[in-house]
């Protein structure tokens, strides 16, 4: 459910900010979202190998294909292909399938006297090892390793959940079902192919159990993926299943995140953008011949760990240092040079809010204080959607903190770009 803290946000006002980011939520990978959008993607560049195999692993693992296949194998299960084998067994005071009495009268008078407990009897044994079972033996490995590449915490719960508060939740969910109905003794007669022929997909959509319909259709998916490296196939999977940020909070500040990259894409040096995920160091990197600029979202430079004034008070009362930290940080660098500056997001329109913020920003600052030593003021801004009014440009920006509003948002935050560019020089702004 998408939330909605306190109403400063109208549907409009939604989906403008919802609009402006759309282009780029297709590498957004913040747990804080479900695949719920429908988004034109013109194409994927931009992106490593590595990230590109990552999107592929998330998409195709929150695919509708993989989903239908899950929903699929109870029925499945109860319905296994098989093939039955029988044979001969001679045994004494023990009957073992159908009697074949013909066999057992020649039996006995071939050994000299009528036994009347021997029998030879046709017990019928099912065979699994089947090419389309090979084939749903292989996928479900698939799913369960690929899951696993891509580290997501397992909560055991979730096997039962009917539904999902973000899309690594959907993900892990579908990898217990998978690992659980993995563990039924039939795949213990299953043999792993090493790799799938397409006769053995061809023979499981012609079977007449139309369950493997879902086996043949979820490993297409994946050939079409990750072997063939269908680049066509992922761009629609991924505009069938965009992201959408399920926190109003959290789409503001990615809102304000993009913004910002937009800012730098549109200077003259290059703007390095990857996947936007929680495990990057830094989310990205503007380059250029005066300065680079480091950008971390959710993240804080290890330097800011070290130089805390407040880390020993936490650490004291073992309280999350981790957790302290401003919403954007940027590292100002040019030669041996280095300042940076703070930038906190509210969603908020609310005055009292707003105070409370400003502090919020002035407790950062004064916590890494050694950090921003070298900082010209502002040395941290505060973004909120409305309620305040910026009458003196020049002066806001001699105060430690600078606060701005949607409606002068790009503009004055492009002005703050600069002089960051130019403070790290001691020049003027």
């Amino acid at each position: 459910m998408i939330s909605s803290s306190d109403g400063c946000w109208t549907k409009s006002d939604r989906a403008e900010v919802l609009g402006y980011i759309k282009p780029i939520l297709h590498r957004f990978l913040f747990r804080e979202a479900l695949p719920n959008l429908e988004v034109p993607l013109k194409n994927l560049t931009g992106l490593t190998d590595e990230e590109l195999n990552h999107l592929k692993t998330v998409h195709f693992l929150l695919s509708d294909e993989v989903e239908n296949l899950i929903d699929e194998l109870p029925k499945l299960l109860r319905n296994l292909s098989h093939s039955t084998h029988k044979e001969l067994v001679e045994s004494r005071g023990i009957i073992r399938g159908r009697i074949d009495w013909n066999m057992t009268f020649k039996e006995r008078y071939s050994q000299g006297f009528n036994d009347p407990s021997l029998f030879v009897c046709q017990p019928s044994t099912k065979m699994y090892d089947l090419p389309e079972n090979q084939l749903l033996n292989f996928i479900l490995w698939k799913i369960r390793i690929l899951t696993e590449n891509i580290n997501l915490g397992v909560n055991e719960e979730l096997l039962h959940a009917e539904t999902w508060k973000d899309w690594q939740d959907k993900i892990v969910s579908r990898y217990l079902n998978v690992k659980k109905i993995s563990k039924n003794v039939y795949f213990q007669q299953i043999s792993m192919p090493l790799s799938i022929k397409p006769k053995t997909v061809q023979k499981a959509y012609r079977h007449r159990n139309q369950s493997y319909d879902k086996v043949a259709e979820c490993y297409e998916l994946y050939e079409k993926l990750f072997i063939s490296n269908d680049q066509e196939v992922l761009r629609k999977l991924i505009e069938t299943q965009t992201f959408e940020p399920l926190n109003n909070d959290k789409l503001f500040e990615i809102y304000v995140l993009i913004k910002l990259l937009d800012l730098l894409d549109k200077s003259e040096g290059e703007l390095r953008l990857g996947l936007l995920k929680p495990e990057l160091n830094h989310t990205a990197e503007y380059v250029s011949d005066e300065v680079n600029i480091c950008i971390f979202y959710q993240k804080m430079p290890n330097k800011f760990q070290k130089c805390s004034r407040n880390k020993d008070i936490f650490q004291f009362y073992d309280l999350n240092v981790s957790m302290r930290r401003p919403d954007i940080v940027l590292k100002f660098e040019s030669g041996e040079d280095k300042n940076y500056l703070l930038i906190e997001v509210k969603r908020t329109h609310k005055r009292d809010y707003i105070v409370d913020s400003v502090y919020k920003v002035l407790g950062y600052i004064h916590d890494f204080e050694e950090c921003l030593e070298n900082t010209a003021n502002p040395k941290g801004v505060l973004v909120v959607w409305d309620g305040v009014k910026l009458i003196n440009i020049q002066q806001a920006c001699e105060q430690p903190v600078l606060i701005l509003q949607n409606k002068n948002l790009e503009i004055i935050l492009e002005k703050i770009l600069k002089k960051g560019y130019m403070s790290i020089n001691n020049s003027n702004f």
